[in-house]
């Protein structure tokens, strides 16, 4: 194996192994998130995604499961939608469907799209996985922001794209938590009796940031092409001791 190809191969196992400890853990903190924001970009979307490239050393394929996708911006544009988190998520054995919160008494019908087929990375980071208000984000976004903003210098840049200020006033209005019965989100609204109870964020409360990266590791942990990866690169490494 040439040099080039085993640093790929240590990097990918490093980054899984990561990502294994995280789920493991019972909170994760801010530092914690944009760590896993950071491994999540190498794997899945830099220049080059690692994961990717081991696929081609080892002449694989890999593809990701879909999960449920929010509808188009247009048709978000004309519901009720408070709140909108699409990717599933299942942490410490609490389970999390997809969320919609909605400001009418009835939530209007969103038509979301289950779509079985195996994506392409690129699919798969192109999917909207969280709307707020009349604006839509995607999974490539979330990790974008975390990675790149999260806790930078530069948050409140006037080049921030759509998404970029949506997600930010997210972190700024929308928390959650995990209870014995499920994930509750919380919701710092001024001016609404609905939403009284559910004003106060605290620093220990998860962000929609924070549970869609978690949901994207899972998602992409339990995902059998990646599962098959991870054991062809642990073989080649054991071989490479041995030599």
């Amino acid at each position: 194996m040439d040099s080039k190809t085993l640093e790929l191969l240590v990097d990918i196992t490093e980054d899984f192994q990561f990502l294994d400890n995280i789920l493991a853990k019972k909170s994760i903190n801010r530092k914690q998130c944009k760590q896993l924001a950071l491994s999540l970009r190498k794997l899945l979307y830099d220049k080059h995604s690692t994961l990717s490239a081991a696929a081609q050393v080892f002449n694989k394929r890999l593809r990701i499961s879909s999960p449920p996708e929010l509808s188009p911006d247009d048709e978000l544009f004309f519901t009720s939608a408070y709140f909108t988190h699409a990717s599933p998520f299942d942490w410490q054995g609490i389970g999390m469907c997809k969320v919609a919160l909605h400001k009418a008494p009835t939530a209007p019908e969103m038509n979301w799209v289950d779509d079985k087929r195996p994506l392409k990375i690129q699919t798969f980071l192109n999917q909207r996985v969280m709307a707020f208000g009349h604006y839509s984000v995607k999974r490539i976004d979330v990790l974008r922001f975390v990675a790149h903003k999260l806790g930078g210098a530069h948050l409140d840049s006037p080049k921030d794209s759509g998404p970029e200020n949506t997600l930010k006033h997210l972190r700024n209005n929308v928390g959650a938590k995990v209870t014995s019965n499920g994930v509750q989100y919380l919701f710092k609204v001024k001016g609404n009796k609905k939403w009284k109870t559910d004003m106060v964020l605290k620093p220990n409360h998860l962000d929609p940031t924070m549970l869609e990266l978690l949901a994207t590791t899972q998602i992409l942990l339990g995902e059998k092409d990646v599962q098959t990866l991870r054991n062809l690169i642990q073989e080649a490494l054991l071989k490479e001791e041995e030599t």
